[in-house]
């Protein structure tokens, strides 16, 4: 704070020698932020470990002990309004040049241009654009695909649509067979009369429709923007709901929209940008492209003959089953390879789950292995969740359905809070499940669990021993453990005494983590 700034540079596995001499000496009303490969803000009263869960905890510490901060909006605006970390700390907005002369202070897009400026005044070259682009042609000869809403008049040329004619609609076709391709070149909307004869909207003599539609791709461009407003008709979508819910925060797809859908989208967004009409010019903030399922190995094709039916399987093994083995069967974003007996396997674990609830649930205090299987288990589902890594957070699930087995029964109270944490992965038999038990209402509108960190530390704790900041051994002792106890056992380390010959100047220890001997 700026009662007193100073900077310290040190190697990184010294940082937990700093952050103990930090502590000892730290005075009420002070902070210490140490930045490294772990971030940490060091107050009077505790150490905190920067994260997004305990940014604004910690933010809220700083401007309690310092009113210059105030103002600031969060703690890494604030870590970075220090010149000592201006250079060596990540900022992931877009941030502004520096050490640049003439461009201090401008956004890299105006730099740009400065730039381009700067160098034609010298005489060094000029601004070109390369259009790396090609035609893409949007009409499709096909019935299904929306309309093209032009006409076109022999006296008149092309003509749009009245805007109150709006939404020219598909015609209802009674027989198919009537609009199949014959071989002329006609699309087959040209062969329904009804749907192309009609009057030119500017002279008001005999015109055609158009009779190609658009590209699917076309529609898909922009669906985001109309969810948020399908009963508007006047307009396509509301701007003020627009800046409400948009841009979308997360898009999922296919490998093939990584290219296609996502250019398109863009493409749409940044000209309805251009026009006024939308605040923003990025349509996702992030696109996730999740990977394929192949079949044994190969690609699936209806030429090969190993095409998967889903309804088949959902009657042989239930819709959940198959739901948690496409979770399971690999990384989400790698895809997975479909094998029979990999979803019978998961068939058992399902009726696995089902015998707990008719055999082990008791009206008991739960074992102290379950209960931290338990909250170790809702931590990793609750992370994997947020990441998209189902098939990890499968596998815990199947880690505390083990230990549940193990131990021989479950309570009542902590079975209801599993389902909780089951529901997303298999809705069905979760719900079942719930009301059996006699939950309320639904499983689904339940809040999700909140994970308990004092129950999921180990029992015991690794401690790395050093001698002048170099390891030399590690002892396990009890979580939590004294300093004075760690010191005691470490001393029986025969790797330790021949480094120290009986004698230390001090002891720097963190707790649970580290003791470090000062020769």
């Amino acid at each position: 704070n700026n009662m007193g700034s100073y900077e310290v540079m040190i190697e990184n596995e010294k940082v937990d020698d700093y952050v103990a001499l930090v502590k000892k000496y730290l005075k009420e009303g002070y902070w210490c932020e140490v930045v490294s490969l772990e971030d940490r803000f060091i107050f009077p009263d505790e150490e905190i470990v920067l994260s997004s869960s305990t940014a604004k905890s910690i933010m809220d510490k700083c401007k309690a002990m310092e009113p210059s901060v105030k103002d600031i909006s969060n703690v890494y605006s604030m870590i970075i309004s220090n010149d000592f970390y201006a250079t060596d700390y990540v900022f992931e907005d877009e941030g502004r040049m520096i050490n640049s002369e003439f461009l201090d202070g401008l956004t890299p897009k105006d730099a740009i241009g400065k730039m381009v400026d700067y160098l034609e005044k010298k005489g060094y070259g000029k601004k070109t654009v390369s259009y790396n682009l090609r035609d893409w042609c949007v009409s499709r000869q096909r019935y299904w695909g929306a309309p093209i809403p032009m006409i076109y008049c022999d006296e008149c040329g092309w003509q749009t649509v009245e805007e109150t004619d709006l939404p020219v609609l598909l015609p209802d076709i009674s027989n198919f067979n009537d609009i199949l391709p014959d071989g002329s070149g006609k699309p087959p909307l040209a062969k329904d009369n009804d749907f192309v004869n009609v009057k030119c909207p500017n002279c008001d003599k005999d015109a055609k429709r158009e009779t190609d539609v658009l590209d699917a791709f076309v529609d898909s461009c922009w669906y985001f923007l109309r969810y948020p407003c399908t009963e508007f008709d006047n307009e396509p979508f509301s701007t003020e709901r627009m800046r409400k819910w948009l841009p979308v925060d997360k898009c999922i797809g296919g490998k093939e929209h990584t290219v296609l859908h996502l250019l398109y989208a863009r493409f749409i967004t940044m000209v309805l940008h251009d026009q006024g009409m939308l605040e923003f010019e990025e349509p996702f903030k992030v696109f996730f492209g999740h990977g394929l399922i192949t079949k044994d190995g190969a690609k699936m094709s209806k030429s090969k003959g190993n095409i998967i039916n889903p309804d088949e399987w959902v009657e042989k093994v239930g819709a959940d089953t198959m739901r948690m083995y496409f979770r399971f069967m690999g990384d989400f974003s790698q895809g997975g390879d479909w094998r029979d007996n990999g979803i019978i396997g998961m068939h058992k674990f399902v009726k696995r789950i089902w015998r707990i609830n008719t055999e082990l649930v008791k009206y008991e205090k739960d074992d102290s292995r379950v209960i931290k299987k338990y909250h170790q288990m809702l931590k990793k589902v609750t992370e994997d969740i947020e990441a998209l890594s189902f098939n990890t957070a499968v596998a815990m699930i199947m880690e505390f359905i083990n230990t549940v087995v193990e131990t021989g029964y479950i309570s009542k109270e902590l079975w209801m809070e599993f389902i909780k944490v089951l529901a997303p992965f298999m809705p069905f038999i979760s719900e079942e499940l719930w009301e059996l038990n006699g939950g309320d209402y639904s499983v689904h509108a339940q809040a999700w669990p909140i994970y308990d960190e004092s129950k999921i530390q180990n029992d015991n704790v690794t401690i790395a021993v050093q001698v002048n900041g170099k390891l030399r051994t590690t002892v396990e002792v009890a979580f939590n453990s004294s300093e004075e106890f760690v010191v005691k056992e470490a001393m029986k380390s025969e790797k330790v005494q021949a480094h120290l010959s009986g004698e230390y100047k001090k002891a720097v220890f963190v707790k649970n983590r580290i003791l470090n001997f000062i020769v």
